[in-house]
């Protein structure tokens, strides 16, 4: 059998905290997107309460009621 052969064909990451601890990137991008837009950003806690929710549903939770917020769809 020859070295490529023996290659795989397809591997494949778990970025759910199983192998990879994403809980860190996932609270700096979503500090940064409120800062970038001049909005003060939710606690660590309050972001990753909300990990795993559609981006418009996570943004309406964070939001806090602002009636001029950025994202609001």
């Amino acid at each position: 059998m020859t070295p490529e052969a023996r290659l795989p064909a397809l591997i494949l990451f778990d970025c759910d905290g199983t192998l990879v601890d994403s809980q860190h990137a996932i609270v700096e991008a979503m500090s940064a997107a409120f800062v970038s837009c001049g909005v003060t950003p939710p606690t660590r806690e309050e972001i990753l309460s909300v990990v795993g929710l559609s981006l418009p549903e996570t943004f309406a939770v964070l939001s806090r009621g602002v009636v001029d917020f950025p994202w609001a769809w």
